[in-house]
């Protein structure tokens, strides 16, 4: 008996001192440039979900997939009267990524973590210009502290605390310690190779 409520007490332990990620399902979303002129239209990859131990396939932008396919986006540039679609491009992200950013002529996109697994991979940042991957970098490649300050979960490494396009081609990005304590790092991205 007491070696089945020390068991219990073990468990009861472990469940409460792990840290779990809760992460919404993909969705289609919109994001802006700071000034509103550019705008991208990111669309997750079909996916597969499971429930009551059936699968179905999921688009989670109109309903059911008919084809398996990768994360999509595009990019649009509007003034005051018309909107045009720069260009359409596959992202390298497995789903969908968790953050993005585009510069305000639309021709960097700058993509933060992968749906799902913060801080983990090789798609931490990555940067594509009109929609051609120029690089894509790990959190131990661009971090600017130690990957052991910052605050972990099961699925996740939390290091990301803002970013900020300075120029068309000039980004800022703070990295968050486990203490909340910001980090600035800065990236010419006409210099990345």
């Amino acid at each position: 008996m007491v070696k089945r409520i020390g068991i219990f007490v073990l468990i009861f332990c472990i469940a409460f001192i792990t840290k779990a990620d809760y992460w919404k399902s993909p969705t289609c979303k919109k994001y802006y440039s700071a000034d509103s002129s550019a705008y991208i239209h990111v669309m997750p990859a079909c996916i597969t979900i499971y429930k009551k131990g059936k699968s179905k396939s999921l688009d989670t932008c109109s309903g059911k997939c008919k084809e398996k396919r990768p994360c999509r986006a595009i990019v649009y540039k509007q003034d005051h009267k018309n909107i045009v679609a720069l260009y359409f491009f596959e992202l390298i992200n497995p789903y969908t990524p968790h953050q993005v950013f585009i510069s305000n002529d639309g021709m960097y996109v700058v993509s933060i973590n992968d749906w799902g697994s913060a801080g983990i991979g090789h798609n931490v940042l990555v940067i594509y210009k009109n929609g051609k991957i120029i690089r894509h970098f790990s959190l131990s490649e661009i971090s600017p502290i130690p990957l052991s300050d910052y605050y972990r979960t099961v699925s996740s490494v939390w290091w990301f605390g803002s970013f900020e396009f300075i120029d068309n081609n000039i980004i800022k990005i703070s990295f968050q310690n486990k203490n909340k304590e910001q980090f600035d790092k800065y990236f010419d991205l006409e210099k990345i190779k």
